[in-house]
């Protein structure tokens, strides 16, 4: 088997392959090892068929859906998975050909609903189920102490104790164990009956991930966390800082050359003319509006030798000369 082990922090991502088919199969990526994934794949000559999850995250951003998009290829989880961008969602005892390589499905629920352990011929990659000197904890949402310990000495403990463990965690640089050594050695593993096993995780006092509740929802979601949304923005807008701003501000030469600047800093400065001549232009007053004095009809004398009341004063002689006033008694 092509084995490639990637660890990011305490992040444990696993690149395996077929050396007769060069089928391969990524598992548990991180989003930050993305292109690195990739190149060792090509180093190795694998053809990446398969990305898979062993359980939706909590401590980190999964790669998986961007490696998928990017190599065109299905992405695998259980199906109580909330992702919405898993492809392929398996059961317990199914099983998934990577070449001549056979990976069964082992649902191991109790760190998450949907957890998984995925069991080869030699090795099992056991996810967060089952750790090098613990197990994965069951105080994060979905998790089960009940469950977990039924997936622990129900299931994955009762496996061959030869075949090697391969977690998705391991923070004390330890590349793997082996089941019969576990249950050996492991402290948590010592508690076997179900009540103090289920008591002893209660009483765990365990410190939240950092990115916890980013983290869910970037995993339970397929969207984005907001480094990629910042990095998103910032591949579309150019970036320069503001010394390298100022430096290129005061190194480029002013247009003197340029007849409009010219013009509009003599304006500044007080001596261009047109301000001069602004400035000393008179205020304007409103102009003032005569109107032609109101003369009087030319039946006025008419009307007093009638002795009938005066006509109205009118501006316009002519219409008084066609229309004439009459009083009300005519």
């Amino acid at each position: 088997m092509i084995f490639e082990q990637i660890a990011t922090g305490g992040c444990q991502s696993y690149l395996i392959g077929c050396p007769n088919t060069s089928a391969g199969a990524l598992i548990d990526p991180e989003m930050s090892q993305v292109e690195r994934y990739q190149a060792l794949a090509a180093k190795n000559g694998v053809r990446i068929r398969y990305i898979i999850d062993t359980h939706t995250h909590a401590d980190h951003f999964t790669g998986a859906k961007a490696l998928g998009a990017a190599l065109g290829v299905p992405i695998v989880m259980h199906r109580q998975s909330p992702a919405p961008f898993a492809d392929m969602r398996v059961d317990d005892g199914d099983s998934l050909k990577v070449g001549d390589v056979l990976l069964t499905a082992l649902h191991t629920p109790g760190h998450t609903r949907d957890s998984m352990c995925l069991v080869a011929k030699d090795r099992v990659f056991t996810g967060d189920t089952l750790l090098i000197g613990g197990t994965g904890r069951t105080d994060l949402p979905t998790g089960d102490p009940e469950q977990l310990y039924e997936s622990l000495f129900g299931k994955l403990l009762k496996l061959d104790p030869a075949l090697t463990i391969y977690p998705a965690h391991e923070y004390k640089g330890r590349a793997a164990t082996t089941i019969g050594a576990e249950i050996a050695d492991n402290p948590r593993l010592q508690k076997k009956d179900r009540a103090e096993f289920v008591a002893m995780m209660r009483a765990l006092d365990l410190t939240m991930p950092t990115h916890l509740t980013e983290a869910l929802r970037v995993n339970m979601s397929g969207g984005a966390s907001v480094a990629q949304m910042l990095a998103s923005a910032a591949a579309s807008v150019p970036f320069i800082s503001l010394a390298a701003l100022s430096d290129r501000i005061a190194a480029r030469p002013e247009r003197h050359d340029h007849p409009r600047c010219a013009r509009a800093r003599r304006v500044r400065e007080g001596s261009h003319p047109r301000r001069h001549a602004s400035a000393a232009r008179p205020t304007r007053t409103p102009r003032q509006r005569s109107f032609p004095p109101i003369r009087p009809c030319a039946s006025s004398a008419i009307a007093s030798s009638a002795k009938s009341p005066p006509s109205p004063p009118t501006r316009c002689a002519a219409w008084a000369s066609r229309a004439p006033w009459r009083s009300m008694a005519a």
